[in-house]
């Protein structure tokens, strides 16, 4: 059997969707397909991968797929180049199936299921149809809705409408997007008051309607920075979805550790992305969309689910050859993982998608056992991404896997020590605490209000975090030598303190009131030296310690209508040198981070402000405002052994906007 043409097909109605019909010499044909790109994907197929195919041996498909990718300058991409790859090798997976009389997911070891769950995507009639792919300007939302099934327009407009329609047909998982407009409107950097309630309504009409029938999975596109989804994940407790999808960009490694436990139920899926993940949680089941998306071009009815190969719902974006195993057991359900790797000639297209039963980790040892079940049938569309708890590679070449257990630098190990982080319910405080709590310490987060605290606990105690609780105003002298107090009776040595809590209170100098003065200088300056001054107490007679000052870009410059804000960090930059001039001899560094503009809730109305927004990114070298975590470096620097030698120092984390005019 040869390969005698290539046929691609488009249509103007599905601009998004290419099928690729491989014809061999004896007639058989067979048909894939992918998604996004068409045009570039198309153009590949027929340059550069025809005179590679045309003439070969459909059945070799290892060898073909191999083939397909071993070309100069694509071969990690995942891109146009794999999804073309991926196209092809359905094909030739389907006339496998073909000649051999089978389903394709027979071929791959059979079922391991009757049937499997599904959820909606609630997409509608015109979404993703353009070749301008953006979310929300290509939902098509309020065009045309012929037919019943336009569930984009319901879950914006009634979605317990569309939640009971679904239960009616027997599915009982819902997709929705709801976040998305104010993503694009906001960079993806902040949402308003406002706009958070209107991206909730969708969820209390589904609540509300048809109560904990509906399991909610929400999808976020990447379009969001850390510090703002983990806020909307926070809204969405009360909702209980069953899992977020991209929660945010795929463009920071260390980022992407940081939505473990957004949710202390719901998982974190994490798909479609350019490179090989660990990931957190159980995004469990398939897929399913409405069949009036992707009709097919052949004329036959679309097969029922047991009858589907694996080859058909496979993720475009990797190529089946290059998806190895490795499995766990996630809330007592099965569920399949994959990984990315450079080529292993020795481990074939035959093991892909191994469900593994039972809670071990599989090794180089059992890898050459056979799994107890292959991974079975599912829906023709693409499948819901699946999750995996953080695991070793099972073979000396995946070194795939972005996570693993690994010893920490010992400069930058701060295992065993106690962190009191003020103001840290929220804001810079909450990432600086984080921070810290990854790198190993032990939190004591500090607030006034006992509720708020409790909250912040709870939610990074789901995370995985050892927390305390400690209630206190850190600008009123009793309560502070009170709290110090109550840690000397039970034992908790403070072995790092950061003092971040502040205020901020904007109004000229010839208004200002004597009260908002003191009130603003209490709470930022004098508060830090009452707790410098308690914490010092007990660092001495132990020869160690850190304190972390949080400065601000106006302990060197002044702005307007800021005057007593400017006062107390300017005052935070020369109370630091005071200290380190006094403590340094005890073993105590102090040192201090000097903030640029964050995006924080304290900040919301200037970054609702075009004008100052526009400003800032002006005025500020990096072109942006910056995002909370990036203060974790300079934190983590400061509270570990890696700065034992630095004291008295003021280290701006600004985007450059201080060192330039």
């Amino acid at each position: 059997m040869k390969i005698t043409a290539i046929e691609t097909l488009r249509t103007q109605e599905f601009s998004n969707v290419l099928w690729v019909r491989v014809h061999t010499d004896e007639g058989t044909i067979g048909l894939g397909e992918t998604f996004y790109g068409a045009g570039a994907v198309e153009a590949h197929i027929h340059d550069t991968l025809a005179d590679r195919l045309l003439g070969k041996d459909p059945l070799r498909i290892e060898a073909l797929s191999r083939e397909l990718v071993n070309l100069p300058m694509a071969q990690s991409s995942t891109g146009a180049e794999y999804r073309a790859a991926s196209a092809i090798d359905l094909a030739l997976w389907d006339i496998f199936g073909k000649v051999c009389d089978q389903p394709v997911h027979q071929m791959l070891g059979g079922l391991c299921h009757d049937k499997v769950p599904v959820y909606n995507t609630c997409a509608g009639y015109g979404y993703v149809r353009s070749h301008k792919i953006k979310p929300v300007d290509t939902w098509n939302f309020g065009a045309s809705q012929d037919g019943p099934y336009e569930d984009l327009q319901g879950f914006m407009t009634d979605a317990g409408a569309i939640a009971e329609s679904l239960l009616e047909q027997g599915i009982t998982g819902m997709k929705i997007w709801p976040f998305d407009p104010p993503a694009i409107a906001n960079d993806g950097r902040f949402i308003s008051t406002a706009e958070m309630r209107k991206a909730l309504e969708p969820f209390e009409k589904i609540r509300k309607r048809v109560g904990d029938k509906m399991q909610i999975m929400v999808e976020f596109h990447c379009l969001w920075n850390l510090p703002t989804i983990k806020r909307i994940a926070r809204e969405l407790e009360a909702f209980d979805p069953t899992w977020y999808e991209d929660p945010i960009r795929m463009n920071s490694v260390s980022a992407l550790k940081e939505p473990r436990g957004l949710h202390k139920r719901a998982d974190l899926c994490l798909r479609d992305a350019g490179e090989p993940l660990s990931l957190q949680g159980h995004a469990g089941g398939r897929r399913h969309r409405r069949r009036h998306d992707r009709p097919r071009l052949d004329g036959r009815p679309h097969r029922g689910a047991q009858d589907r190969g694996v080859g058909r719902h496979l993720p475009s974006a990797l190529r089946p050859a290059r998806l190895h195993r490795a499995g766990c057991l996630c809330g007592g359900r099965p569920f399949l993982a994959f990984a990315a790797q450079h080529a292993d000639p020795g481990i074939g297209a035959g093991l892909l998608y191994r469900l593994v039963q039972g809670t071990r980790h599989r090794t180089a040892e059992d890898r050459e056992r056979p799994c107890p079940a292959h991974a079975g049938a599912g829906p023709r569309h693409r499948t819901s991404a699946v999750g995996l708890r953080t695991v070793r590679p099972y073979h000396p070449q995946i070194g795939a896997f972005l996570m693993p257990d690994a010893k920490p630098n010992p400069l930058f190990d701060i295992s065993g020590k106690t962190a009191l982080v003020t103001g840290s319910s929220r804001g810079l405080g909450r990432a600086i605490a984080e921070g810290l709590g990854d790198a190993g310490a032990r939190l004591v987060i500090n607030g006034r209000k006992a509720e708020t605290v409790k909250q912040a606990a709870d939610e990074m105690r789901a995370k995985g975090y050892e927390v305390l609780e400690a209630v206190f105003d850190v600008a009123v002298e009793e309560e502070v030598e009170g709290a110090f107090a109550r840690f000397d009776a039970e034992g908790i040595e403070i072995d790092i303190l950061v003092n971040n809590a502040g205020i901020q209170h904007r109004q000229l100098m010839v208004e200002l009131k004597l009260a908002d003065w003191q009130r603003v200088i209490d709470t930022n300056l004098t508060a830090a030296f009452l707790l410098g001054r308690e914490a010092a107490k007990r660092m001495i007679p132990r020869g160690s310690g850190k304190v972390i000052n949080i400065g601000s870009l106006t302990s060197d410059l002044a702005r307007r209508t800021v005057t007593p804000y400017t006062v107390a960090k300017g005052g935070i930059k020369m109370l630091t040198k005071g200290m380190a001039a006094e403590w340094a001899e005890h073993g105590i560094q102090a040192n201090a981070i000097g903030p640029g503009y964050m995006v924080t809730e304290m900040n919301e109305a200037l970054l609702s402000d075009p004008e100052f927004d526009a400003w800032v990114k002006g005025r500020t070298p990096a072109k942006r405002w910056g995002q909370p975590d990036e203060l974790i470096g300079a934190a983590v620097f400061l509270a570990s052994p890696a700065s034992n030698y630095v004291n008295g120092q003021l280290i701006f984390v600004d985007g450059g906007m201080i060192s330039v005019l």
